[in-house]
């Protein structure tokens, strides 16, 4: 897909985010579609009500427990992401305070962020 993008002239980034809420964590949870949803808009007290739609998909990968004990690194995470999205739609470069810095996709680097309780740069190994 990110070549496909690439060949069309578009800039395009790769991540995974892997952050799960410490309470969902302790219930063994992982990261499940539309989970980083949250962390983009900095729904910290779930205002929106979207935890209550992740938990519905949360409890099919076991998770008992409603609240997903949303903490200080989630909040940092969303922080980051926030940024990353920010500078992304006013530069075309997602870049944010204490995140390193994200190269555009190329197969011959193929790098990616990774989120699990921070942002790391990583390629994939080979």
């Amino acid at each position: 897909m990110l070549e496909a993008l690439k060949k069309q002239g578009c800039h395009e980034y790769a991540c995974i985010f892997d952050q799960v809420p410490a309470a969902w964590k302790n219930e063994d949870c992982v990261s499940v579609h539309s989970i980083e949803i949250p962390y983009v808009f900095g729904d910290w007290y779930d205002s929106t009500g979207w935890w209550a739609s992740v938990y519905m998909l949360t409890q099919q990968v076991s998770v008992k427990t409603a609240d997903p004990g949303f903490g200080t690194i989630d909040r940092n995470v969303s922080e980051a992401i926030m940024g990353l999205w920010t500078s992304f739609a006013k530069t075309g470069i997602p870049r944010a305070q204490g995140v390193p810095d994200w190269p555009e996709y190329s197969a011959n680097i193929d790098q990616y962020l990774n989120v699990c309780g921070c942002i790391w740069l990583r390629s994939t190994p080979g």
